[in-house]
């Protein structure tokens, strides 16, 4: 089964219950069983309206505060792509949820820090005369930030993770560490409440222009890159009474904003790593392979093809 949504739609998280619904229909319809709809949104169902509301109606949101830290962007960033091949690739790697676990344990990282040292690495060996900073951006959700409220967006964003040229990443450990610092730095609920103090104001100067006027904005914007990386891990582990059905399941970003997004989902006790990049040549991935090798974790690579998505006509960006 294949499902596109666009983010003007849902974020991440955002469109899981659509999806847990539809895998359950297919399923119940396809196996003629009748499957425990627990935690399923099923057709009828009363949408409670703080689902579809305002989830910051009790925060001060026009009252925030500059937060303490900001980190600036990284404006000359490392870029992965060095050629003018324009065919998007996709490559879904497979790994224990033990086995990855573990090892973000044992070295003080978290899935998406992880990913994203390892990345960083493989970026090094990639092209080590490259002397620009390998930037990463790691998504976040803000209503998650600021507390437990009942609404489907996610309300998401990023926070960027720096790789300079002269910092070893050799000790794997210390850099899942350092990266887990910059990304509490600015995950904290006033860098939160501030940003979507900002997201409001500028919906409102949007919300004055012509349809046509925001439309280029937007495509503008997506069109435009930002970082090296970008990697995003939906913390969903079970589709519920379906969970036996499902042998995988792994999310797709288009590379939009990055030469290469990496969608990480964990279902059915394993993570799924759908790396999604804007060139069709191999030695990247085969790097980053050989970063998760060299750290003593298994992988399986259970897809390699084009990337289709039926959405949009992808924007290319030199």
């Amino acid at each position: 089964m294949a499902m596109e949504m666009s983010h003007a739609l849902s974020d991440g998280a955002g469109v899981m219950p659509y999806i847990k619904s539809t895998v359950y229909l297919y399923l119940c319809k396809k196996t003629g069983l009748a499957l425990d709809p627990a935690g399923i949104r099923l057709p009828g169902d009363v949408i409670p309206e703080s689902e579809t509301g305002n989830p910051f109606a009790g925060l001060d949101i026009d009252g925030a505060k500059v937060p303490i830290y900001t980190k600036p962007p990284i404006k000359d960033f490392y870029r992965v792509k060095d050629c003018e091949d324009n065919e998007q690739q996709l490559h879904c790697i497979k790994i224990a949820e033990s086995e990855l676990i573990r090892y973000c344990r044992d070295y003080d990282g978290s899935p998406n820090a992880m990913i994203s040292v390892l990345l960083a690495r493989a970026a090094k060996e990639y092209a080590p005369e490259n002397d620009k900073t390998v930037s990463v951006a790691v998504a976040i959700d803000y209503k998650a930030m600021l507390g437990t409220y009942d609404n489907y967006r996610m309300y998401a964003n990023v926070v960027e993770l720096d790789f300079p040229k002269n910092r070893s990443l050799d000790d794997l450990m210390k850099s899942c560490t350092a990266a887990r610092g910059q990304m509490m730095l600015q995950a904290q609920p006033e860098n939160a409440l501030w940003a979507v103090k900002n997201r409001k104001l500028t919906y409102e100067k949007l919300s004055q222009l012509p349809l046509e006027v925001k439309l280029g904005a937007v495509a503008k914007s997506a069109g435009s890159m930002r970082w090296s990386f970008t990697v995003s891990y939906v913390n969903s582990r079970s589709f519920g009474s379906t969970d036996p059905y499902i042998d995988a399941v792994y999310a797709i970003a288009e590379p939009g904003v990055s030469d290469i997004s990496c969608e990480i989902f964990c279902n059915n006790h394993n993570f799924v790593l759908s790396i999604s990049q804007t060139f069709t040549a191999d030695r990247f991935i085969e790097l980053f392979l050989k970063e998760l090798s060299s750290v003593g974790i298994n992988y399986e690579v259970f897809r390699k093809e084009p990337l289709h998505m039926a959405g949009i006509e992808p924007f290319k960006s030199n």
